[in-house]
């Protein structure tokens, strides 16, 4: 699904849209109103319920007594893209790059995660020569071997190593989970249209292989 930044989706900008969507996605949970109005600094919670009911009453979202939640119409709309179109060999470039970078971050005795699993789907896989973006499913796994208090030494240390690169956190969850992100971060490598999704989320999973998928690294468990 494409966006501009120049549509309205349901009365409002269709990117302040998308970026409501995408807080029930990265939250994977109902939210209530208060919830929304915080995450989108909005003092008013009577401003936040007119843009949840305007999204409820275009489809995207459902309301039940513990708040709202999106529809599969919803989910579209939280992973459109707002980029200009992708053309395929540009496309089968960026796969080919993010398949290397794996490979070395495999082969990396610093990192303390390894790329498991590899899923390309959508347009990619459907062949369409223009794409809004390139979709993968991506799981990650603890390095094998790795004791806990190795794993919890090692993990400090590159906690400090990416301080010492001018790396800010904003939490202890932020650093507990540092070296899982820099693994996810290093398959991205900042690629404009590559868009990563988690295989461990269930959800993320199902919507995957539902659809038109090619697995390029790893097995999928049954």
């Amino acid at each position: 699904m494409r966006i501009s930044s120049k549509e309205k989706i349901a009365q409002m900008p269709a990117l302040e849209a998308r970026k409501i969507l995408r807080l029930f996605r990265d939250n994977n949970c109902h939210q209530p109103v208060e919830g929304i109005a915080y995450r989108l600094k909005i003092d008013n919670n009577e401003e936040a319920l007119r843009l949840l009911d305007a999204l409820t009453h275009e489809g995207y979202l459902d309301r039940t007594h513990e708040g709202y939640f999106p529809t599969p119409k919803g989910n579209s709309l939280a992973l459109a893209s707002a980029n200009p179109p992708i053309k395929r060999a540009r496309a089968e470039k960026m796969v080919a790059e993010m398949l290397e970078r794996i490979q070395k971050i495999n082969t990396n005795p610093d990192y303390l995660w390894r790329v498991a699993l590899v899923v390309v789907f959508g347009s990619f896989v459907r062949g369409e020569e223009l794409l809004s973006d390139v979709d993968v499913g991506v799981r990650l796994v603890r390095r094998p071997g790795l004791a806990n208090e190795v794993y919890g030494q090692q993990s400090k240390e590159r906690v400090e190593l990416a301080r010492k690169q001018g790396k800010r956190f904003g939490s202890y969850i932020d650093e507990i989970v540092w070296p899982s992100t820099e693994v996810w971060n290093a398959v991205k490598s900042r690629t404009i249209g590559l868009s990563l999704h988690d295989m461990d989320q269930a959800d993320e999973r199902e919507m995957i292989l539902a659809g038109t998928h090619e697995v390029l690294l790893g097995e999928v468990d049954k």
